[in-house]
């Protein structure tokens, strides 16, 4: 029966890349692509046949650092620990959501699954929670769909991460002492960044020409021109 359950979704999954072959081809397809993505295999057919629920992960620590908008881009870090876990329960997110038998499942009162009025904690040991908002009507929950939550609930970003342009200037900033040392840099920087440019050539232009006309025909203003240019190429497609 798996043999046969296999390929069946082969055969499902080539009709379907026909399909978006001819999408992309004559551009059909929807933009931006709608989410949730509809028709996914359950998450424990696909994502746990590698990452598997049960794999403890360490504890994992970040330091974050941010640049303020007054004259010196003054530097403050704030350091955070993940505690990851596993699946089989104790401390971090893997073992509270998905320990050995823990279900979890909530009600969504729109389509991007982005407003959760109600849900329900089952930890596997005859503990049974549920959390409603204050707001809410049962007679309301009971009519929405419910949802059964796995890996995709919270693994759901593209691999392709975008910035927002403070923290993509923060960035850039970490990695390069000089501009940190340009008055005012994080400020106008993320000014720049936020301009609407209807080309990525009027960009090109104007994000260099931006720098050069705050700090002048320097080696640093040129090398802010570029970084800007790379942050905007790496995020942002006016097409």
């Amino acid at each position: 029966m798996p043999h046969r359950s296999g390929r069946l979704v082969f055969v499902k999954s080539k009709l379907a890349g026909v399909r978006q072959l001819f999408a992309v081809t004559f551009h059909t397809y929807e933009r931006p692509i709608p989410t949730p993505v509809r028709n996914l295999r359950p998450a424990r057919e696909t994502c746990e046949v590698c990452h598997w629920p049960q794999k403890f992960g360490e504890d994992r620590l970040r330091v974050v650092s941010k640049f303020a908008d007054d004259e010196k881009n003054t530097l403050t870090k704030n350091v955070l620990l993940m505690r990851i876990g596993g699946g089989r329960g104790g401390p971090g997110i893997h073992g509270t959501h998905l320990g050995r038998g823990v279900v979890i499942r909530y009600a969504h009162a729109d389509e991007k699954r982005q407003t959760i009025p109600w849900v329900e904690y089952n930890d596997g040991r005859g503990h049974v929670t549920a959390y409603r908002a204050a707001d809410a009507k049962p007679e309301a929950i009971a009519k929405m769909p419910v949802r059964v939550m796995d890996c995709m609930d919270c693994h759901n970003r593209p691999t392709h991460a975008y910035e927002l342009p403070d923290r993509a200037v923060d960035k850039l900033m970490s990695s390069d002492a000089a501009l940190v040392a340009l008055p005012f840099f994080k400020k106008r920087a993320v000014e720049a960044l936020k301009k609407p440019y209807a080309t990525r050539e009027e960009a090109q232009a104007a994000l260099p020409a931006a720098m050069e006309g705050y700090y002048g025909k320097s080696a640093e203003a040129a090398g802010a021109g570029q970084g800007l240019l790379a942050i905007y190429d790496r995020n942002i497609f006016p097409a």
